[in-house]
């Protein structure tokens, strides 16, 4: 997961396109193929069914945080995201204590997020409080990001799907095929 986030924070940090296609190549150069197959999902735009209100991400930071809820929806409100305004009022994490390192993306998605669709109210704020409290906040922004469906990135789909073209064996056009969900394409004609 800190690869990933690493990688969000150098295309926020950056405007020019160049710079965010050496950032993806490097980061697709050196990403598990699970990984890899997961960030490409949402550096294109897809995104997770919702796992929890909005509503219910504000009273369970509010309780974890013990704050008033109406101090996280005003701070929400000021804030104007979500996902930032849940990473910024949780606990800070000792960074030199933070065991998420060892936790890739693919196991955060997999393991974690997909499965709290299924699980119960109670159930979904005692995974989201332990999972919380293995994340720094920037971990926390991304992770909330992706957990909301608000991930958006600053960098082209195009550009998503042409750094690990250059990385991994697949042609580019089949690479796109595959990305947009149309499974073994033919090389389309020119």
């Amino acid at each position: 997961m800190r690869r990933f986030v690493q990688l969000f924070d150098e295309l926020n940090a950056s405007n020019r396109t160049q710079h965010k296609l050496d950032a993806l190549a490097d980061y697709f150069r050196g990403a598990d193929a699970r990984d890899a197959i997961w960030a490409l999902y949402f550096l294109t735009g897809r995104k997770l069914k919702s796992l929890a209100s909005s509503k219910q991400l504000r009273q369970w930071v509010a309780d974890i945080a013990e704050l008033p809820v109406w101090l996280v929806e005003r701070s929400y409100e000021v804030a104007g995201d979500l996902a930032e305004t849940l990473s910024l009022l949780l606990p800070d994490l000792d960074d030199s204590e933070n065991p998420s390192e060892i936790r890739p993306l693919y196991q955060i998605i997999e393991d974690t997020l997909i499965p709290l669709r299924e699980r119960s109210e109670a159930s979904k704020f005692e995974v989201l409080r332990e999972q919380w409290s293995l994340m720094n906040s920037n971990e926390r922004f991304v992770f909330n990001k992706l957990m909301t469906g608000g991930f958006r990135i600053g960098a082209s789909r195009t550009g998503s799907r042409t750094a690990p073209s250059d990385c991994y064996p697949p042609p580019h056009w089949r690479l796109e095929a595959e990305s947009r969900g149309v499974g073994t394409a033919e090389k389309p004609e020119k």
